[in-house]
């Protein structure tokens, strides 16, 4: 033993000049950048969070198509006011609707027609959506969307630029809450009228499978800026209706 440590110090001293301790030799310098710290790790331990939510929020989505087709019926109230005089309230109305949409990956596309004959108004919706955060349509997602709403009432028609999102959350499997708004930007009528408004409607809806039944309660004031006068006009109401996903796996 005492022969092999002397052989191993002077192997050593004969090598010595080939080492190299400086800290910036490429030894050295290999083995820094493999080296692991926790000083690093804290360092990149907030960079990798927000990658990790995006990344867990939308690069698995199970469903990577998916559609659904839909309609409701809605009893409503309009009151309407001029250079805001006690309105004039109008209630016991009602209309149905009809939706369709559909999603690939993060981008969707969404359509709606309403009618209502008591009130004499027709409304289009054509949408581009873009889910920011969730899985699917069917779990809990945050959603913008960007389009075109169209109303016809009474002979006026006016076609406007929308903008707006939702909110949905599963408070059980079966079961969740939503809050959505939508601003719709002024235009003119055929009429010359400037009108603009907004809605904003929270729904809730129980679930069994791709069948989804939902209740929706909804405001939605409208602004008609005639020549001497501005005109108010706000819809209050509730929906009751139903919706089926057809899913499609990737």
């Amino acid at each position: 033993m005492r022969y092999v440590l002397v052989f191993l110090i002077l192997f050593a001293a004969g090598k010595s000049q080939a080492y190299d301790f400086s800290p910036n030799s490429a030894p050295q310098k290999s083995k820094e950048a493999t080296r692991w710290s926790l000083a690093q790790w804290m360092e990149q331990k907030g960079k990798f969070q927000w990658m990790d939510i995006w990344l867990n929020s939308n690069a698995a989505s199970p469903s990577f198509y998916e559609m659904y087709v839909g309609g409701d019926y809605a009893q409503y109230e309009s009151s309407t006011s001029i250079n805001s005089a006690t309105p004039t309230l109008v209630d016991d109305l009602t209309s149905w609707r009809a939706h369709a949409g559909a999603f690939v990956s993060l981008l969707g596309i969404y359509g709606q027609y309403e009618k209502s004959k008591k009130e004499e108004r027709e409304q289009w919706d054509a949408l581009g959506m873009l889910r920011i955060l969730g899985h699917t349509d069917q779990g809990s997602n945050l959603t913008g969307f960007y389009g075109v709403h169209q109303m016809l009432l009474n002979g006026e028609q006016v076609r406007q630029q929308q903008a707006g999102g939702y909110l949905t959350l599963y408070v059980l499997d079966f079961w969740a809450v939503q809050g959505k708004y939508q601003y719709y930007f002024e235009n003119k009528s055929e009429l010359g009228t400037p009108i603009s408004g907004h809605r904003t409607e929270v729904s809730t809806w129980i679930e069994w499978g791709a069948l989804r039944v939902y209740g929706t309660y909804y405001k939605e004031p409208l602004k008609y800026d005639t020549p001497g006068s501005v005109q108010e006009v706000e819809r209050e109401g509730f929906n009751l209706g139903l919706r089926v996903y057809l899913d499609f796996k990737k």
